[in-house]
């Protein structure tokens, strides 16, 4: 698995734009915070993430249908080539960290790979462009997304995502008139 370029800093200004907003009315409540609503998840699509929202709000409005999405297709080049949003349960703490990839079968389940990436202990949240290869990636089975990291030789989860891999769509046929 390889990283084809992390977005880690740009998303110092996306964590502070997700920051609650204040809604327009009398009581002055605040308005969603994205992070608050997919803390702990992790969200892959396979169009890039906005670097930034104006408000909470259109973050949550945003990211709701891409948080549901659990299938991803495989691009032409035969490997999934996907975006990470990561909203950690709270800051990592750390100078790094890593996503675990599991293959789920049943009750068991078997590690495949891990990506370890740079970041600011301070941050809550993180995105890149990953790439899941077919040598170590299969169309169908459940697999696992884990961000953690290891504290005093224990793995620390601070954010998961289960999710599978089909294969590239097919492009449609052209009707003819």
């Amino acid at each position: 698995m390889r990283i084809v370029h992390p977005l880690g800093a740009a998303a110092l200004a996306l964590c502070l734009l997700c920051a609650p907003a204040q809604a327009k009315g009398k009581k002055g409540k605040p308005g969603p915070n994205c992070h608050s609503e997919f803390k702990g998840q992790i969200i892959f699509d396979t169009k890039a993430f906005p670097r930034k929202f104006k408000t909470g709000k259109k973050c949550v409005k945003y990211m709701k249908p891409r948080a549901a999405n659990t299938k991803f297709h495989r691009s032409p080049s035969l490997d999934w080539n996907l975006h990470v949003f990561i909203f950690f349960e709270e800051a990592i703490g750390g100078d790094e960290f890593s996503i675990h990839y599991y293959k789920l079968e049943g009750d068991k389940q078997t590690f495949v790979t891990e990506d370890n990436h740079n970041i600011n202990p301070e941050l809550n949240t993180f995105f890149a462009q990953i790439t899941l290869s077919e040598d170590e990636f299969e169309v169908g089975p459940t697999y696992e997304a884990r961000a953690v990291r290891n504290i005093g030789g224990d793995d620390k989860i601070y954010a998961r995502k289960k999710f599978s891999l089909l294969e590239a769509k097919k492009k449609g046929k052209r009707k003819k008139k």
